[in-house]
């Protein structure tokens, strides 16, 4: 999983650039910081030249992540500035 992870993450930083990569959800914390320096280290074998690969961190909700992601979603959709807003305004 963590070499996956580790494409999809180099992946993504190729068309945008984001801070930061956070890992977390329903698993024990033991697993997460062993994911999370796996993927750091696939990371690290992977050619990157030419990206600003971003951190990668593990996040601190556990459980309740994916709830309070998904949760987010409208309220970042209707008060946050984003690419869709001047679409949203013609």
């Amino acid at each position: 999983a963590s070499r996956a992870l580790a494409y999809a993450i180099v992946a993504a930083s190729s068309i945008i650039d984001f801070e930061a990569a956070v890992i977390d959800g329903w698993m024990p914390k033991a697993v997460r910081r062993r994911l999370v320096d796996a993927i750091i280290a696939a990371i690290a074998t992977i050619d990157g030249e030419g990206l600003k690969l971003p951190a990668i961190r593990e996040g601190t909700v556990g459980i309740h992540a994916r709830a309070l992601g998904g949760a987010s979603l409208p309220l970042s959709e209707r008060f946050l500035i984003g690419s869709t807003t001047i679409s949203r305004s013609a």
